[in-house]
């Protein structure tokens, strides 16, 4: 799958990586946790700093009322609210990224899947096959990613809500599509599979999103390999990130001749064990909406975590450090 680095790579701790990496920072880690405050601006004093802070949060809040709003009231605006949002934010994401020597994260897989799922909303909305393909997609690896990369609802935080953004935005997207057609406009824009059409089976949900997936990786170890290597140790992937963390359950692969392979076997497998359970998901809409409910939970839950047990205590000092780095 995905993911995304803070000032440290975006990834936190992860058991079986599906290559999306995308994430946060392990909290509990004192080397890691909130070190920096996503370097959007060119504030040079804490009040500015904070301002800077204060308006992300705002930002972050009015857009969980917003999507809440939408999905319940006027479902067929998400598509579009989606469009909007996703050059925005993976568009500064990339300028970070590019920044920080981060931008082998952006080749992960959850940046193509949200690809794949603007280019059915812009360019080829008349086809089912594509929107099972990237309603599995949004169901599998993209949301148990808020999971196995403790994605968190952090709202000061621009690279913490982005991250939630990337895993979470494509699954609320397919779900109003999915059960809520009929509220869309009469144009009938977005053609959805129905329970009995043909496409609408373990074919369109798990093995045919399998295939893109392992096109991918594919794709993506010819490019980090041979294509466009890193030219340094000071750039980092998901692999090199996950097999170097301390203490973390992958590193021993990096130690390993071909630990590659390995990581390759555990995202695969996880991967399409991620996508089974998509089929039911689509044929039940209450199944649906309890996952659903449960991922954007964790994603709550550990922003809650993260603002009690990180925040209260490293904000101040992350000011302080970022003043310090800038004169």
């Amino acid at each position: 799958m995905s993911s995304t680095a803070e000032s440290t790579p975006a990834t936190d701790e992860v058991k079986l990586s599906v290559a999306t990496h995308e994430e946060d920072f392990d909290w509990n880690d004192e080397d890691f946790a909130f070190d920096e405050l996503d370097r959007i601006g060119d504030p040079r004093t804490p009040g500015c700093l904070k301002m800077r802070d204060k308006i992300v949060f705002f930002g972050g809040v009015l857009n969980v009322i917003l999507l809440a709003f939408f999905t319940s009231g006027v479902p067929w605006i998400m598509p579009w609210y989606y469009v909007v949002k996703a050059p925005i934010l993976i568009g500064t994401r990339i300028c970070l990224y590019f920044k920080d020597k981060f931008q082998y994260f952006l080749i992960d897989f959850c940046y193509w899947a949200n690809l794949l799922l603007l280019v059915y909303l812009i360019f080829i909305p008349n086809s089912k096959e594509l929107f099972v393909v990237c309603y599995a997609l949004a169901h599998g690896p993209l949301a148990w990613a808020v999971c196995l990369f403790k994605n968190s609802l952090v709202f000061h935080s621009l690279d913490k809500i982005t991250s939630c953004f990337i895993h979470c935005s494509p699954m609320l997207v397919t779900y109003c599509l999915r059960w809520y057609a009929e509220k869309f406009p009469e144009d009938e824009r977005f053609k959805v599979c129905a329970a009995g059409d043909s496409c609408a089976n373990f074919m369109w949900t798990a093995i045919v999103p399998m295939i893109v997936y392992l096109t991918w990786f594919i794709v993506y170890g010819i490019s980090i390999k041979w294509i466009c290597p890193m030219p340094s140790k000071d750039y980092l992937t998901s692999y090199r990130y996950l097999t170097r963390q301390r203490g973390g359950p992958l590193k021993m692969l990096g130690k390993m001749k071909f630990g590659w392979l390995v990581y390759a076997a555990i995202n695969s497998t996880a991967s399409f064990l991620m996508l089974c359970p998509t089929i039911a998901f689509y044929n039940n809409q209450t199944l649906n909406f309890v996952f659903a409910a449960i991922i954007i939970s964790v994603a709550i839950y550990n922003g809650g975590g993260f603002y009690i047990e990180v925040f209260s205590k490293k904000y101040n000092k992350s000011i302080e450090k970022e003043l310090k780095d800038d004169f």
